[in-house]
């Protein structure tokens, strides 16, 4: 299915309009210098596994 929707995105792109793709993982803004700092911390400090499905107790508390 996800291949049927990205070949109908590039026909509609093709014909002119326009999208913003969420799913590149490559955006064109630069990543903020106190991000990168923190996920260089983090991984000196060994956490370089992927997180819950469900996301970390700790954000989802702040957020909520």
């Amino acid at each position: 299915m996800l291949y049927e929707i990205n070949e109908k995105i590039i026909r509609l792109e093709r014909e002119g309009r326009k999208f913003i793709k969420f799913n590149l993982g490559d955006p064109d803004l630069q990543t903020p210098m106190e991000i990168t700092e923190a996920a260089f911390e983090a991984m000196k400090m060994g956490k370089t596994k992927y997180a819950s499905a469900a996301g970390e107790a700790k954000l989802r508390e702040a957020l909520a």
